[in-house]
C-alpha cells in the first residue's frame, strides 16, 4: 500500500459541460461531484501524475443543483490501473493482480485485504465488458445525472457509505467546505494506490498491499 503524493486536482485546463460519452482508458481518474441530487462526472486522465487544480467553473455553470459552487458536494475519485493485469506465481503460471486507486481522507492502508481489494476493482472496472461501473458508465450520453440512476454513482457504488459497493471497510468520500475559490476542487482528499506494481511499496509496512493471489 502506498498513499501516492497526489492531491484531488489534476488538470490545469477548464472542464467544459456538455453531453458527451466518457471515455475511460486503464489507469483514468474519474471524479464524481455529488450535489442536490445530481452528479458530475470528470475524467482526470493518469492517476498516476501528480500536481496542477481543475477548474470546473464551465461545467457547473448549468447544473441548477449545485446553485453555481461546490460547497456542500461530495466528492469521491477512483481510478484502475490495469484490470487485466496478472502476476507471476512460481509453480502455477500467472494470476490475477487486482489493483484500484481510491480518495481518502486518512491512511486506510492497514485496514485493506486482497479480497477488498479484489471485490472493488471488479465491481469498478474489469477488463473485458461488464456490468462494473465504469463500463456503465462508459456508455452515459452525458457527465452530468441523477442520483436517482441505476447506473449512477449514489446507487451503484455509494450506496449510503461510499465504500465502493461496501467492498472497503471505510468511505472514500469527502465533503467541500466552503473554499476560497468555489467552484475549484480544493486539495482536500489524498489517493491511496493498492497497486504495488505499478508504485512498489516504499517500505515493509507498506507492504501489506501484496497482490492478490486467487
Amino acid at each position: 500500500m502506498r498513499k501516492l503524493a497526489l492531491l484531488l486536482g489534476l488538470a490545469a485546463a477548464a472542464i467544459a459541460g456538455g453531453a458527451q460519452a466518457i471515455p475511460i482508458a486503464n489507469g483514468d481518474l474519474v471524479v464524481v461531484i455529488q450535489k442536490g441530487g445530481t452528479e458530475l462526472y470528470v475524467n482526470l486522465g493518469d492517476a498516476a501524475v501528480t500536481g496542477g487544480s481543475i477548474d470546473l467553473t464551465a461545467a457547473i455553470a448549468g447544473i441548477a443543483a449545485f446553485g453555481g459552487d461546490l460547497t456542500g458536494a461530495k466528492v469521491v475519485a477512483l481510478a484502475v490501473d490495469e484490470p487485466g493485469r496478472l502476476t507471476p506465481d512460481f509453480g502455477f503460471g500467472q494470476l490475477p493482480q487486482e489493483n484500484i486507486v481510491f480518495s481518502s481522507l486518512g491512511d486506510p492502508a492497514a485496514l485493506l485485504t486482497d479480497l477488498a481489494i479484489e471485490g472493488a476493482m471488479n465491481i469498478v472496472d474489469t477488463a473485458a465488458s461488464s456490468a462494473a461501473w465504469f463500463w456503465q458508465i462508459r456508455q452515459v450520453a452525458a457527465n452530468t445525472i441523477s442520483t436517482a440512476m441505476a447506473f449512477s454513482y449514489q446507487a451503484s457504488l455509494g450506496l449510503g457509505t461510499d465504500a465502493v459497493a461496501n467492498n472497503l471497510p471505510f468511505s472514500i468520500a469527502g465533503v467541500i467546505a466552503a473554499p476560497p475559490t468555489p467552484t475549484r476542487l480544493p486539495n482536500s482528499l489524498t489517493l491511496v494506490s493498492s497497486d504495488c506494481a505499478a508504485w512498489p511499496p516504499v517500505s515493509p509496512a507498506a507492504a501489506s498491499c501484496a497482490s492478490e493471489e486467487a
